[in-house]
């Protein structure tokens, strides 16, 4: 066992960069040490888009996790929105009748829309 492989065992799906660098050796020793850098630098860039695959496919996991918390938030705030919509009906219809409570509704659905677009 080599030095290298006592440090840590490959993760799952670390299976396909256990190849390709097992490729890169081999290709090494067939072409000798005069192109030692060219493997080198293309297995860097495999390594490099690698790296990029599973950092787009983690940001991507979490934006999908991003809109439920924003969505429980506006929901309490919709909510707590229609709690104060009774008595601001109550006192909207008292002081102006029909019309002060159609204007506080009309205003309500406009917050509560604007909430939730």
């Amino acid at each position: 066992m080599t030095s290298l492989q006592s440090r840590r065992p490959l993760a799952p799906g670390d299976d396909d960069l256990a190849r390709e660098l097992s490729l890169h050796l081999q290709t090494l020793q067939e072409l000798g040490p005069s192109y030692s850098d060219e493997v080198a630098a293309a297995f860097v860039r495999h390594i490099d888009r690698l790296i990029d695959e599973r950092l787009e496919a983690r940001l991507a996991a979490a934006s999908h996790r991003l809109p439920r918390a924003r969505d429980r938030r506006d929901l309490g705030a919709v909510a707590a929105i229609l709690g104060l919509a009774i008595p601001i009906t109550a006192v909207a219809g008292g002081i102006a009748g029909l019309g002060g409570i159609l204007l506080v509704w009309a205003a309500i659905l406009v917050i509560v829309w604007r909430l939730t677009k």
